[in-house]
């Protein structure tokens, strides 16, 4: 076991955590998140990410600390965590299992970071067998679906709810910070964000498009970094449409999706556009009544404004117009047509052969890559994984509020629930593996757990609002 200096700074606000008041655990496992390519810990050929390790201490924490009743109020029969669990158990099954019985009856683009795997044999077809993306993938499942139990457990104390959603937006910060460290730093020609990326993952954080480079933040490539930041802009841009704290979230969600544009990132254009598409058609009305005519007048501002700026550089003939043609031309339109898009369809293409050759059961978790999370999905887990994953995430977004419920827990929840569509997007989009992150998870939790919870009466929620909730109407129904 290699440890390396965040492995050991993690450790030391682990321990910390166990001894620390809760809003300690939540605002270090929310920020660790951040750290998508820097490596923890090494075992052999699989490396360890500051979130991952971070989340045995906050799992740790809450199964001490916390009301043991909560661990199976999160997990009931039909509850999001009960599919979860189901999904787990399948999950970890099939990556013991299908290897070995389904052993060579079809071929996979394998995830093998083991010590015998080259960079060259993982990007071509290999014939199915055990190898130690079957480990790792069924450690990362079954670690968030201990992550989302610990979550919803932490749910249950008063303001937890809005401690998360403070952690996120501290997360935000983070991130608009980071990504404005790469693009200054870019331009000065130096990179000071490479210290800290130091997992065992191809990095490619210097490309350009069209003498534009591509921002990634702290992630190896800007597709990763687009692909974090979608749920970050959800969840900030509906906190901000609700009233909550909306100085800071609409700034917030204005600077993520301006970097998710400049990241260059074909993940990022279109989920950002199909994720503007779920922000109109969502019922947020039924929370804050306001919202809705705040929405589309937000919609036909920014259009108008995007509409005035391309007419006026049109007519100078400005060169920003050139390049931008050129960043689209790349990044959208011929997008299949460069390696990357016929490797990426390759992928998808062989997961669903990989779904048909094993009559729909799946090769096992961990066994196969592709480049969306649909086909991995059907690929790795087969038909009954997909069944799970649809209930789990369905009883995320179908959620039901108490009667007496406060306003501010159900702002937060729909703007979490909203996140995690906008993460399901991104991840359909360009999601290489089963895993989805913890921030999902986290989201889900924070999307279900608010309102599964018994609040005080009625009376008393205008007392928990607080000034930063004030101009919120608590009189929304349940959405």
């Amino acid at each position: 076991m290699d440890l390396s200096l965040a492995g050991g700074i993690i450790i030391g606000l682990g321990v910390l955590a166990l001894l620390l008041p809760y809003q300690w655990a939540i605002y270090v496992m929310v920020a660790s998140t951040l750290f998508g390519a820097t490596e923890a810990v090494a075992f052999g050929g699989i490396g360890v990410l500051p979130a991952s390790l971070f989340m045995v201490f906050f799992i740790a924490r809450s199964i001490v600390r916390e009301d043991s009743r909560a661990i199976w109020a999160s997990i009931r029969i039909g509850s999001p965590g009960f599919w979860l669990l189901l999904l787990v158990g399948y999950g970890c099954v099939s990556a013991m299992v299908f290897p070995r019985v389904l052993s060579d009856s079809t071929f996979v683009y394998a995830i093998d970071r083991s010590a015998t795997a080259s960079a060259t044999t993982q990007l071509t077809l290999q014939p199915l067998g055990p190898v130690s993306g079957n480990l790792s993938q069924s450690v990362y499942l079954a670690g968030e679906c201990f992550l989302y139990i610990a979550a919803s457990m932490t749910l249950w104390r008063r303001g937890a709810s809005r401690t998360i959603a403070d952690a996120f937006l501290f997360l935000a910060v983070l991130n608009v910070m980071a990504a404005s460290i790469d693009l200054l730093s870019g331009a000065a020609g130096i990179d000071l964000l490479d210290a800290i990326k130091t997992a065992q993952y191809t990095i490619m954080d210097d490309a350009t498009i069209g003498g534009v480079r591509r921002i990634s933040g702290t992630f190896s490539e800007s597709s990763a970094f687009a692909g974090f930041s979608l749920p970050l802009f959800a969840f900030t841009a509906n906190l901000w449409l609700l009233g909550y704290r909306r100085k800071l979230c609409g700034l917030l969600a204005a600077l993520t999706a301006g970097f998710v544009l400049l990241s260059t990132s074909s993940t990022g254009y279109v989920g950002l556009a199909a994720y503007l598409i779920v922000f109109m058609v969502s019922r947020s009305g039924s929370i804050v009544r306001a919202s809705r005519a705040r929405k589309f007048q937000v919609i036909a501002i920014a259009s108008l404004l995007m509409v005035l700026v391309a007419g006026v550089l049109v007519a100078i003939d400005s060169p920003v117009v050139t390049t931008v043609s050129d960043v689209i031309d790349r990044t959208l339109t011929n997008k299949m047509d460069s390696d990357s898009g016929i490797e990426r369809s390759a992928w998808n293409l062989q997961a669903l052969v990989n779904f048909v050759d094993t009559f729909g059961l799946g090769v096992g978790l961990g066994s196969a890559r592709a480049s969306s999370f649909i086909a991995v999905t059907l690929g790795n887990l087969g038909l009954p994984g997909a069944v799970l994953f649809g209930l789990f995430f369905y009883r995320i977004i179908d959620r039901r509020a108490r009667a007496s419920t406060w306003a501010s827990d159900r702002i937060v929840s729909f703007a979490a629930a909203q996140a995690v569509c906008a993460s399901l997007i991104g991840a359909t989009l360009s999601g290489t593996v089963v895993d989805l992150g913890p921030c999902t998870y986290l989201l889900a939790a924070v999307a279900f757990g608010t309102l599964d919870v018994r609040r005080a009466p009625v009376l008393t929620r205008v007392k928990h609002l607080g000034a930063g909730s004030r101009a919120m109407d608590g009189r929304g129904a349940a959405s």
